[in-house]
């Protein structure tokens, strides 16, 4: 919930807005069993809070591993998903081993050196550093957003859901079936995203794609002011029945 800080005042200001966090995250349990973190298992958790919450179709915002979250989801479950935004969708990995071997990585390094060094990590990685090293509190937020997770719970997600995700690329198919208004947001220095994330939106019809110029893989923190207009633009058009 804390990655959309930014967010939440102007999103609430003209819609419900309901930010869970999912297993493994924030305030959220951390499952012992492993097939909890799966994607579909993840959508179907989603599809449950929506029900629990008596909504019956709901736009859904998702940014990186998120992004992916939500864009399985409308795979999964396309009649409960109104509208999708997709912020920096990862590809998952052309080469599953590619992905589990920086998961392993990763959690080596949370394992044997605890969460302080683990960020220190991420902060080099090509998806954070842009936003580490170019903004003032860069930082320090994403020190935040790190802390927020227990040590299990980042090992977990990591280990059974990050390693574990599906192809990006492999789902031209169902993609192409897709009849959900969509936008897709890509900062134009998000180097580790900028094909999926285009991939993406020329695989669903219909989609709009809006790149951001000197921004990285952090779009809602790096350009919120941008990121707000755009997605509030699209949601205005997207969800009115009289919107050309």
């Amino acid at each position: 919930r804390r990655m959309w800080w930014r967010q939440r005042k102007s999103f609430a200001a003209r819609h419900r807005v309901v930010m869970p966090d999912l297993p493994g995250h924030g305030l959220s349990e951390t499952p012992t069993d492993p097939h909890a973190y799966a994607e579909d298992v993840f959508a179907d958790d989603l599809v449950a809070l929506l029900d629990r919450l008596d909504i019956g179709k709901a736009a859904f915002v998702g940014f990186s591993m998120g992004a992916g979250i939500a864009l399985n989801l409308a795979v999964r479950h396309p009649e409960r998903v109104s509208a999708l935004v997709l912020a920096g969708v990862g590809s998952g990995s052309e080469n599953p081993w590619t992905l589990a071997r920086t998961a392993d990585e990763w959690v080596q390094v949370l394992r044997r050196d605890g969460l302080a060094a683990f960020a220190r990590k991420l902060m080099r990685s090509a998806l954070f550093r842009h936003y580490a090293r170019q903004h003032p509190h860069g930082r320090r937020h994403i020190h935040r957003l790190i802390r927020q997770h227990s040590p299990e719970g980042l090992d977990a997600v990591l280990m059974h859901l990050l390693a574990r995700r599906k192809p990006v690329y492999r789902r031209a198919h169902p993609l192409g079936r897709m009849r959900i208004p969509t936008l897709a947001l890509l900062g134009q220095l998000d180097w580790p995203c900028r094909k999926s994330t285009r991939f993406v939106a020329a695989s669903i019809p219909g989609a709009r794609l809006v790149e951001f110029e000197g921004v990285g893989h952090f779009v809602p923190l790096e350009a919120p002011a941008e990121f707000d207009a755009a997605v509030l633009d699209f949601l205005d058009r997207a969800l009115d029945p009289k919107a050309a």
